[in-house]
């Protein structure tokens, strides 16, 4: 059982097919031969008891008479048939009235002594005995002994074996053929989808397909595995991309982290030492203010990415929660550009603010606050020490604002990805940054209903537009929030 177990399916169906070939077949062929070599048996009984039965009629009178010469000729004429050996004509006290031994041939098979009523047929191998009364109108005169040879059909019956025998290889080497090619035309197919699936397996290769040949079980199997490739080569992809960003993000993530720690440290070692010294001369308390700002800006800046981190987590859990109320948002604009006065003070960096209405919405005005400062702090960092202009207004119920620089610009096929997750339009390497800024402000925005979208030319300055419905969003309280922002609406 193990061993067939462990055959191929081309061998199982093989062997299978071959035995549902060759039994049916043998079956008919054996059936056949028996019929055949039993025919040949009767037909030398039947003629044989034909010229006994013929030979016993001319007989009659013979043993009547007893004519010893009548019965030789008689005898004579039976000389006739070709396999006849020895014939004998009895009276009936059983005295031999005349015989006749064909040439060659021995003596007759002695037969048992035993009244016989009617015909008496033996068959052996070798020998036909027929012993046939002779009886005329009810009177028996004798018997009539009729012996043939059994060699002509015992060599016609082995000639007729030989020739079944060659044609039972035939058969056999027929169903063998055909039990191959049958079980090509099953096994073809599915062993194709077997190779393809091996493939898969070793190569990892989803891009193979099996090729459909039929519209039956193994087309739709076919089919089946096609489809089931497709989605596995889709995950495989939306994986090793997952990983990809993944990898990305901790790299940024470790470097973004670990870049103002650095000043920071140097920072506190300076103060550590003139803590030391124990006294401060007027040139230190002012190098003490300066190291103190450069740790609180390195501090906020820490502050920043870690809450990005952090807002990135509920965005995509779908957690950011917003706490409606009515704000001011071009006062929400004023406070954000102050807190930037310093770095614009350093970058040189005029920011001006134009404002054709009041503008008072139902907003969460801390998130709104991240919002706005995520685009001025763009503006900043992209905008090379040129002026930034930001605007704000109302129409038909939406308010908007505008924050425009002059900076490096973006492509546009760059202008879409740039809200998705760690993407940027310019080298981190000169930049920095998670890229979660714009992420973050376009999930934001989504959220209260509203969106954000880009205008820009490549090394002509970037404007960011932001445009909120004044009575908030269309909906009251939490939402799924990674599904808005995966669908912006510009």
């Amino acid at each position: 059982m193990k061993y067939w177990e462990s055959l191929s399916l081309r061998s199982k169906l093989t062997v299978l097919l071959f035995i549902g070939l060759l039994v049916p077949m043998g079956t008919g062929l054996g059936i056949v031969a028996v019929r055949d070599i039993r025919s040949f048996r009767e037909d030398l009984i039947s003629t044989t008891s034909l010229a006994a039965a013929v030979a016993s009629e001319y007989s009659a009178a013979a043993l009547a008479f007893q004519d010893e010469v009548a019965a030789r000729q008689t005898l004579v004429r039976l000389a006739s048939l070709p396999e006849l050996e020895f014939a004998t004509i009895q009276d009936a006290r059983g005295h031999l009235l005349a015989s006749y031994r064909r040439p060659g041939v021995p003596g007759g098979v002695p037969l048992p002594v035993v009244p016989v009523e009617g015909r008496w047929v033996r068959l052996d191998a070798r020998h036909l005995n027929v012993i046939q009364p002779v009886i005329h109108e009810g009177v028996r005169y004798g018997s009539l002994r009729v012996q043939a040879s059994a060699v002509p059909l015992q060599a016609r019956i082995n000639a007729y074996l030989l020739g079944i025998l060659v044609v039972a290889v035939g058969v056999a080497g027929l169903s063998l053929g055909l039990a191959f090619l049958l079980q090509r035309l099953i096994t073809r197919r599915i062993l194709a989808l077997a190779e393809v699936a091996r493939v898969v397996a070793e190569k990892g290769d989803y891009s193979v397909r099996a090729r459909k040949v039929s519209d039956d079980e193994i087309g739709f199997l076919a089919d089946t595995f096609n489809t089931m490739l497709v989605e596995v080569g889709r995950r495989q992809r939306e994986a090793q991309e997952a990983i990809r960003v993944r990898e990305e993000f901790l790299s940024i993530a470790s470097h973004e982290l670990r870049t103002p720690l650095t000043p920071l440290k140097l920072e506190v070692q300076s103060l550590t030492r003139a803590a030391a010294r124990g006294t401060l001369s007027d040139q230190g308390t002012g190098l003490l203010q300066r190291d103190l700002g450069l740790i609180g800006k390195q501090l906020r800046r820490l502050e920043t990415l870690i809450y990005n981190l952090l807002d990135v987590s509920r965005i995509t859990s779908g957690k950011l929660q917003l706490d409606l109320e009515e704000v001011d948002l071009v006062a929400l604009l004023q406070e954000a550009i102050q807190r930037l006065s310093e770095e614009c003070r350093t970058s040189q960096t005029v920011i001006s603010l134009e404002v054709e209405q009041p503008v008072v919405g139902r907003w969460d005005p801390a998130r709104l606050d991240q919002v706005l400062s995520n685009l001025l702090g763009n503006a900043l960092k992209y905008g090379a020490g040129r002026p930034i202009e930001v605007g704000v207004g109302q129409r038909d119920g939406t308010a908007w604002l505008s924050v425009r620089d002059h900076g490096v610009g973006i492509a546009e096929e760059d202008q879409a990805r740039i809200f998705d997750r760690f993407e940027r339009a310019v080298s981190v390497r000169h930049y920095g940054g998670l890229g979660l800024g714009l992420y973050i402000a376009q999930s934001i925005a989504a959220s209260h209903g509203g969106r954000i979208r880009v205008e820009s030319q490549q090394g002509a300055g970037a404007t960011f537009i932001v445009e909120l419905p004044v009575e908030g969003p269309p909906w009251e309280g939490s939402r799924d929030v990674e599904a808005d922002a995966s669908h912006p609406t510009h």
